[in-house]
């Protein structure tokens, strides 16, 4: 997960039993000055609390401080509770790829411009650094995934194998 160019952030809140669990996740690549998010998930029981909003903020904080002057990231058209969310993160529409997911929905290409490095604290860091759950909760780069994620076992890569054969 280490790379110049690829960061993946993990929401963690700490339980009841005072165990810490992963609850949101999102990865960013950057080229050059531009840094996409290419991926952003919350556990379904868990969302609408601000968690994806919180991942999303802080990716944008990370990218502006590591030189990125334009936050980019594709939608669904027909996703509005992502629309919303990227909106109040400052996203605005910038484009329109049509056709753009496999069933043939277009996707909404939105962007933010990222002022020069001083333009103050990210949103998660404003807030204190807690998620709206009000318990113990933050925001943290991810260097490897937890063990909680399942192992990729041998079938699976060989289904892949399979897969890029039958490509060629």
């Amino acid at each position: 997960m280490r790379s110049p160019r690829t960061a993946a952030l993990g929401a963690w809140t700490v339980g009841d039993s005072g165990d810490e669990a992963l609850v949101g996740m999102c990865f960013t690549s950057t080229v050059l000055d531009e840094a996409s998010l290419t991926s952003l998930a919350v556990h379904p029981r868990l969302r609408r609390r601000g968690i994806g909003e919180a991942l999303v903020c802080e990716s944008m904080a990370r990218a502006q401080a590591a030189g990125a002057a334009r936050f980019l990231l594709e939608v669904r058209l027909g996703n509005e509770a992502a629309l919303r969310l990227y909106g109040r993160c400052g996203l605005t529409v910038a484009g329109r790829r049509p056709r753009y997911y496999r069933d043939g929905e277009d996707a909404l290409l939105l962007s933010a411009s990222l002022p020069a490095e001083g333009g103050g604290a990210s949103p998660m860091r404003r807030a204190g650094g807690r998620l709206s759950e009000g318990r113990d909760s933050s925001i943290q780069q991810i260097d490897r995934l937890p063990r909680a994620f399942p192992e990729r076992r041998k079938s699976d890569k060989r289904r892949s194998q399979n897969a890029v054969a039958s490509m060629s």
